[in-house]
């Protein structure tokens, strides 16, 4: 996993890409989630987070800080790494949707 930058910040393109290069699965694919807010709740924006689902395991999120009103946000970025979809689902506090997959098999060289 790449180092965070002096903000904590990682760069979840990097981290993808980093994890896709180091599979020699030619069956090799990811998940990507989104987490959209729930319509009961008193949310800034309709985004929650996003989520990778790495195919070995863990799934990878991305939280929108900004999502949450201004008295119950963090102050910094702030990511999780869960055990799998399921824990992620069960933390979530709204609804996950699938956005894409990718197979590293078929995006191209990976050189």
């Amino acid at each position: 996993m790449p180092d965070p930058d002096l903000d904590g910040e990682v760069d979840l393109k990097t981290v993808v890409q980093q994890h896709m290069a180091t599979s020699n699965d030619t069956g090799f694919a990811l998940d990507a989630y989104r987490v959209l807010a729930p319509d009961d709740g008193e949310f800034v924006e309709p985004v929650l987070g996003i989520a990778v689902e790495f195919p070995n395991g863990g799934v990878y999120a991305d939280w929108n800080v900004n999502a949450w009103p201004e008295g119950e946000r963090l102050r910094y970025p702030h990511v999780s790494i869960y055990g799998s979809l399921e824990d992620f689902r069960q933390v979530s506090e709204g609804t996950i949707e699938h956005i894409d997959s990718v197979d590293a098999a078929k995006s191209g060289d990976p050189r």
